[in-house]
């Protein structure tokens, strides 16, 4: 079939210049799906047995490796370590289907419970379903279902308890930077502000300080590790003797990934605010027009608001 299928493509060549292009691109298409379809040839199947017979004679091992776990991956490599030949990856996969050998698609529930209790111990009690499903996936242990991964969730007391902190810069290449303070209560948007770059001073004055001011000190303010804000954290830890439990951290500093209750407005931000905007500027950028010079200064004015 191959050799007829280059006989043809050779006589594709010598079609007239301006029907080469469509005649060429048909004939790859049809001959493209004939080999898709056709069936293995009689080499193929005997290559195909041999590898499968090479295995026949580790199928002990190659069973305990399963049942311990191993990805087909492993398996191979596994068998490459004691010097057995044709144990690709694939080899080992179409052994395992011939053998019957599947994973067990189902978790008990004490089993689960005791893998999550051990993986909150490493990781904390901030990680919801799909995170703590990506976690213990990533240590061995698949799990299906909507069952609730994470006993421990998300709580704050009152309004008041807990401020989060963020900054967005989807804009930051046009001088665009926001910055929110949501409480952790009530998911309300107590302060905002929109700056061309990220400042300690502007984040303090206009998301800190008009929170407190409006709404009184609150227990625990929760950022990322970024430098902007820093004299944030120090006027909460100069003022921490204001507050209604002096007992609690005055601030804690940890990954986005633990600041989910105002991280978790960006995307309606984005969609809102950010890409329609980018969708109109980046395009004027690009093409460094004459109108791009006049709406691009070095920084655009901070007059953009997140309503």
């Amino acid at each position: 079939m191959r050799q007829a299928a280059s006989t043809r493509k050779s006589a594709v060549l010598h079609v007239a210049p301006k029907r080469w292009h469509a005649d060429f691109f048909l004939f790859t298409c049809c001959v493209t799906a004939e080999e898709d379809q056709s069936p293995p040839n009689e080499q193929e199947v005997k290559t195909i047995s041999s590898h499968m017979a090479g295995l026949d004679e580790y199928s002990d091992l190659i069973c305990q490796l399963f049942e311990d776990g191993r990805t087909h991956a492993e398996i191979s490599t596994a068998l490459h370590q004691i010097d057995v030949l044709r144990c690709s990856e694939m080899s080992v996969r179409r052994f395992c289907v011939q053998h019957q050998l599947r994973r067990k698609r189902h978790v008990s529930d004490a089993e689960l419970e005791t893998a999550i209790m051990s993986s909150i111990d490493k990781t904390g009690p901030c990680y919801g379903r799909k995170f703590m499903t990506g976690y213990l996936s990533s240590v061995g242990l698949r799990c299906q279902g909507a069952r609730n991964l994470n006993p421990v969730p998300y709580h704050a007391e009152y309004m008041g308890h807990k401020l989060h902190l963020d900054q967005n810069e989807k804009l930051g290449m046009f001088g665009v930077t926001h910055v929110l303070a949501i409480d952790g209560f009530s998911s309300k948007i107590v302060a905002e502000s929109t700056m061309p770059v990220k400042n300690n001073l502007v984040i303090y004055e206009e998301v800190y300080r008009k929170a407190v001011v409006n709404n009184g000190m609150w227990d625990q303010i929760r950022v990322d590790h970024g430098r902007e804000f820093y004299l944030t954290l120090y006027m909460q830890e100069k003022l921490s003797q204001h507050r209604h439990n002096i007992n609690r951290l005055p601030y804690v500093q940890t990954t986005s990934s633990r600041n989910l209750r105002v991280e978790r407005i960006w995307p309606e931000v984005n969609n809102r605010v950010n890409y329609p905007i980018q969708q109109a500027l980046v395009p004027c950028w690009i093409k460094s027009c004459s109108t791009c010079k006049i709406m691009l200064p070095d920084f655009v004015s901070p007059t953009w608001h997140v309503k």
